[in-house]
This record gives structure tokens, sequence and C-alpha cells, in this order.
């Protein structure tokens, strides 16, 4: 971004740059300058406002006052000040799609403080809204919904335990550890199935979020990548293998067959429904297995994309593939015998995961954050808007209107879409 780009030299400019009448130079020692601000954030709300907070590290300023810059006005001009005391500010005086750049001093009399950090950020487009977010660590999160909760498995060997009854403020009520990283997590009903790579499969019991309880667990021979759990078994991809694990008593898990293929090496995702499995598997494209026959799973369906299917997700006869480099497919699976790709939507990066609400898919893509895209015609998927994320979406969900997300290096974001 352009703004970002100059925000090193700008760095060096401020010192030059007058506030106003006010000066910055206090040859006389009787004077005392307030310390300057800190640890300046600058947060989007919506497409018309942004919201700064900062540290005072003052104790006799008069009040703070706040200077941006922008493309439409290239220079930093005081938008507003705040009194004593007051560490922070909302700017309701911008336009949708927009960066701009902050920073805040000081003031006392006829005295101004050093310059604070510099802020950068966007606004939103029309239509997308911040609802709340959790800034925390979680590894690799995979994320994944229940009834008021959210849970993210991480690569650190634990679960996140989300309350999400007031999204605005969603609360961490548990960090359950579990016997290996988490490689994927799908929930059922009331019981998370995570595949546990060296650790297996395990099943959770999420019935009280709070308290979160491990039933039962399952080695598979090698590394258990990915797992589903569907009418009391569950389907775990291992290797080369789909491994069949009975899983009607879930505190003693048992493996109970397996069926092998070279592509089941390159899952990276896959779902379920009915009497069938469906697999995103890397440059293999997508995989469809028959298991009516809950102990023997046959595969009898394959369509090879021309990219490396990441993600997918199914609704009604379509599955809606994230295709990495080669972009977003919707492919009819009336037939699951013969899938057939009907449409596509490309972008700038790699498509790498894929949620579904209502007539909207939600797509990450590596370089561009968040791509929304309307699917109300399969056929022909629509740009609908966007959000440029601060680093890589690792996982999302959508459900009523918000989105869920984990973002590496920042945490749980919640965002809402209004078109």
């Amino acid at each position: 971004m352009m703004l970002r780009k100059l925000a090193i030299a700008l760095s060096l400019l401020l010192a030059t740059i007058s506030c106003g009448a006010k000066s910055t130079i206090n040859n006389n020692p009787d004077i005392i300058v307030p310390v300057a601000p800190s640890e300046l954030r600058a947060r989007a709300l919506s497409p018309t406002e942004i919201r700064l907070e900062w540290r005072d590290n003052s104790s006799d300023e008069d009040y703070f006052a706040i200077y941006r810059y922008d493309r439409a006005n290239p220079v930093f001009t005081r938008i507003g000040r705040t009194n004593l005391n007051i560490a922070g500010y909302s700017d309701i005086d911008v336009q949708d799609s927009t960066e701009y750049m902050y920073y805040i001093v000081a003031e006392k009399g006829d005295t101004v403080s050093d310059k604070s950090n510099l802020a950068t950020v966007m606004t939103f487009v029309n239509g997308i809204y911040y609802v709340g977010g959790i800034q925390a660590g979680f590894p690799d999160g995979k994320l994944v919904l229940g009834n008021g909760s959210i849970f993210i498995g991480s690569s650190d060997s634990t679960i996140s335990s989300i309350n999400i009854l007031f999204p605005q403020n969603p609360i961490i009520d548990e960090r359950f550890p579990v016997p290996g990283g988490v490689r994927s997590i799908a929930k059922s009903n009331n019981t998370l199935t995570l595949a546990l790579g060296l650790g297996g499969m395990a099943l959770v019991s999420v019935y009280d979020p709070v308290h979160l309880e491990t039933l039962g667990r399952c080695y598979t021979p090698n590394s258990t990548t990915n797992a589903i759990a569907t009418d009391n078994y569950v389907y775990a991809i291992d290797n080369t293998a789909i491994c069949v694990i009975d899983a009607s008593n879930p505190h003693s898990p048992n493996l109970v067959g397996s069926i092998v293929d070279n592509t089941f090496a390159t899952v990276n995702a896959l779902c379920s429904e009915g009497n069938f499995i469906y697999l995103a598997c890397g440059d293999s494209g997508l995989v469809v297995v028959n298991i009516f026959d809950r102990i023997h799973p046959v595969i009898v369906g394959h369509l090879d994309t021309p990219g490396s299917s990441e993600d997918i997700v199914k609704r009604g006869n379509y599955i809606f593939m994230a295709d990495g480099i080669d972009g977003f497919k919707i492919i009819d699976v009336l037939y699951p015998n013969n899938p057939l790709l009907i449409s596509t939507y490309h972008t700038s990066g790699a498509v790498i995961n894929v949620a579904l609400d209502n007539n909207y898919a939600y797509i990450a893509d590596s370089q561009k954050g968040l791509i929304i895209v309307d699917i109300a015609v399969p056929s022909v998927p629509l740009y609908a808007a966007m959000y440029r994320s601060s680093s890589q979406i690792l996982s999302l969900q959508a459900k009523e209107s918000r989105i869920y997300m984990s973002i590496a290096n920042s945490g749980l974001l919640i965002l809402r879409y209004e078109p």
C-alpha cells in the first residue's frame, strides 16, 4: 500500500512538521514538555469509522491532538482532540475503501510532546463491519463453529473454547490440552473429531464448552492428518489410506477397516453428506468416496482440477472448492460418480479456504485476504465485497451474516456482512 511504503520516510518528516501554532522546541528548562503518547492503534469499525486508541504516558497534558494523512490530503492535518486522560478517538470523517495514517501528540499550554508512533489502517468496503475479536495466538488455528461457541484447534496441542454469545466481546472459556498438534477439527452434535498427527484421532466432548472432556482416542498406522465423523464412524486420512474407525462407543473408538489409494496422501480437507465423503486432494482435485457400506468405502468419482484443491464445502448438489492458484470452483455432484465443473472465479492469489452463508461464498485469498462472492447463480459467481486481512487467514466459517476468521499472528476476528 502506498501509505505504508511512505511510513518510514514520513516518520523522519514528522520531526519537521509544525503542530499548528504550538512549538515543539522548548529552550526554557523551566518548561515541562508532556511525555509523548505511545502504542497508537487504529482499527476500522465500518466503511465510515476508524477507532484510535493509545497509551497515555503523561500526567499533565491539557489534551491530545489527532493528526491524519491520506491521499486526498497528502499532509498531516489536525482533525480533532480529546481532553486530558482520554486515550481514544473515533474518526467518522472517512471514506470507504480508503487508507489513512495517524499520529497523536500531547499538548500542554504552548508545549507539544514528541509524536506517537504512526498507525495505518484501511476502512472497510461498503457492507462489511467489525463485530469483535480476540488478540491471541492460535498457531495454525483451525476453526469450527458450535452453538454460542467457537473452537479453535492449534498446532501447539490445544483447543481454545471461545464464548461468542456476545460476539462484540468474545471470551476464551478454556484452553484445553490435547495429545498432539491439531491437524484438522470437525464438529458433529456435541463432539469434536480431531486429527492429531502421530497422536492419532481423538474425540472431545464440548457438551459443556467451559469444561471440555476427551472421550476416546484411536491411533492409525502412521499419522492422522484429517478426520471426520458420520453415523457413529470416523473416517481418518492416514498417508495413502482412509482408516475406518467404529466410534459407536466414543470412549473406545476402534479401527475396523481401510481403503488405500495414492491420492489420499495429498488430502487437505474433507466433508461428508449422506452416503458420500468428498475429499480435497491437492493436485488430484476432488475425489468422491461412497460409504454406504460403512466399513468398506469405495472411490466412485474424481475430478482433476487445474489448481491444488485446498478446501471444500458441500451444499445441495454442489461442491464449493478452494483450488489454490486456479481460484474458486463450483462443482455439480448431483451424480457423485461424474462430478462436473460448472464455474470458476479467479483471484490474484491462491484461494486456500472457503465458507458459505446464504447466497455468498467467503473465500480466503493469499494476497487479498477475504473475498466475498455472490453464488446465487452457481454458474455465474460474482464479486460482492472484499476485506484486506493484516496477515494470512488460517481458517474461516460463516453463519447468519457473520464471518469468523482465525488470522495468523492476530487471533480471532469477527466481521458482519450486510450488502
